[in-house]
């Protein structure tokens, strides 16, 4: 028997590094994700009653799906209702709501499946709430869909149904769109910014009135990113340095109060970050040291930590050190750790937390498995197991009664069970509520299953 443990061990660890490895690029969107495997296939999940998962039809799914409907691509961006790519080429392709032209094809009529906006070469794309921008190839910065506050920031508040230039640069290289407003950075660092200000969120000196012109924000010439949440914006310079302003009800600004501010304010200044996202009204954040850090709004337990606690100084989530990127969505916090493994915390009302079925929401950060689940790592086909997710019992289908050998591990590779008898069914009501991979071993073959524990 120890010999078949050994092969066994050897198969798990090839297995989960495919799961913590797929994962090549994560766009989250409002109540979705869109993402990217190593092989360059586009997988998605969560929302789809806009058609934002790009599948041809408006059928939620609450496990990663793979979308067959457009391939080539360079990079995916998620909105609140609809979705960009980009091709190899530089071509711009979008789909899903389109009831303000934020897919820019000269219409409002939504569309399910990817379409090409014109023959143009792109850099970068970002969505928001009704509106896109994106930098076409020569530089210059282009923007379309709703204008309702001036989220287009070509100075008017006309509803844009095709892309219109803002302004005449040719120095833009990166921009960030939010719910209700747009960021965008030039190549000499500076930092421009438009839309609603109703809470400072804009980052000019002012509140309420909105900002219809991409407008700069300070003297600054560091600036790295910017995100916006729907009143608050977070932004890291090229120090690591982490700036902060807008809207702060729920401490989302994480400087311990919950007073709103309309200028950038440094917060944490004895630290350097990597990574930052917006949510709705939270903040997720990396430190240069891999650690995860949150803070706001956490009633859907977006921040991760355990609680639904709203919290206005940043929380450290755990003692992994090994985090590099993180993502805020509209009741989530998306984040990806060094070896590609995807980890989600918050609500799942349409599946955005990727685990195969509808619940409540999560208040700790969980995995997203590569394979839908139960796919197995491969080999002998005789023996089943479900159901999956379960509760209380996990049934063993072995119908010709072939010998096997069981082991079960946690998300860790930890081993938690082992079992050297033919059994039907295994009792997990007491393990902790999670992912687990099943090992089992018979002489004709190996098979792993991914399990989760509801």
């Amino acid at each position: 028997m120890r010999r078949s443990f050994a092969v066994i061990a050897v198969i798990f660890i090839t297995y989960t590094k495919v799961i913590g490895q797929c994962w090549q690029s994560v766009s989250p969107g409002h109540r979705y994700i869109q993402t990217m495997k190593n092989d360059g296939t586009m997988w998605a999940w969560g929302f789809n009653g806009n058609g934002e998962l790009g599948t041809g039809n408006y059928v939620f799914h609450d496990i990663p799906i793979q979308v067959n409907t457009i391939s080539d691509l360079s990079s995916v961006y998620g909105g609140v209702s609809h979705t960009a790519a980009l091709k190899s080429n530089g071509t711009l392709w979008v789909w899903g709501r389109n009831v303000d032209g934020q897919l820019g094809n000269g219409t409002t009529n939504i569309n399910p499946l990817p379409q090409q906006i014109g023959i143009d070469t792109w850099l970068t794309i970002s969505i928001g709430g009704s509106s896109t921008h994106g930098i076409k190839s020569d530089g210059t910065l282009w923007g379309w869909g709703s204008n309702l506050h001036g989220f287009v920031g070509d100075g008017t508040y006309t509803t844009r149904l095709s892309p219109v230039q803002i302004g005449n640069d040719n120095t833009w290289i990166s921009v960030f769109e939010g719910v209700n407003n747009t960021f965008a950075i030039k190549s000499n660092g500076t930092l421009w910014g438009c839309g609603w200000n109703q809470y400072g969120q804009v980052g000019v000196g002012q509140t309420g009135d909105s900002v219809n012109t991409m407008t700069q924000i300070g003297l600054e010439n560091d600036w790295t990113l910017a995100h916006t949440g729907r009143t608050h914006t977070v932004a890291l310079k090229n120090d690591g340095s982490l700036w902060v302003w807008g809207g702060n009800t729920y401490g989302q600004l994480g400087d311990g109060t919950i007073i709103d501010k309309n200028t950038p304010f440094q917060i944490q200044t004895d630290h350097a970050w990597i990574s930052v996202g917006a949510g709705l009204h939270h903040t997720i954040a990396v430190r240069s040291d891999g650690t995860l850090w949150s803070w706001g709004f956490n009633t859907n337990g977006e921040l991760g930590n355990g609680n639904n606690d709203d919290q206005n100084l940043p929380q450290q989530i755990g003692s992994d050190s090994d985090w590099v990127s993180v993502w805020g969505m509209y009741q989530n916090s998306v984040a990806q750790k060094a070896d590609g493994s995807l980890w989600i915390t918050g609500t799942n009302v349409v599946g955005q937390l990727g685990i195969g079925y509808l619940s409540g929401p999560s208040n700790v950060f969980i995995p997203v498995s590569c394979t839908p689940l139960g796919i197995t790592d491969i080999a002998d086909e005789s023996i089943s197991i479900g159901p999956n997710p379960t509760e209380d019992i996990l049934y063993i289908n072995n119908p010709e009664q072939r010998p096997f050998d069981l082991i079960m591990y946690d998300i860790t590779g930890k081993t938690i069970y082992e079992l050297h008898n033919n059994v039907t069914e295994l009792d997990v009501s007491g393990f902790e509520k999670g992912f687990y991979i099943v090992m089992v071993h018979t002489e004709t073959g190996n098979k792993a299953f991914k399990i989760f524990k509801k």
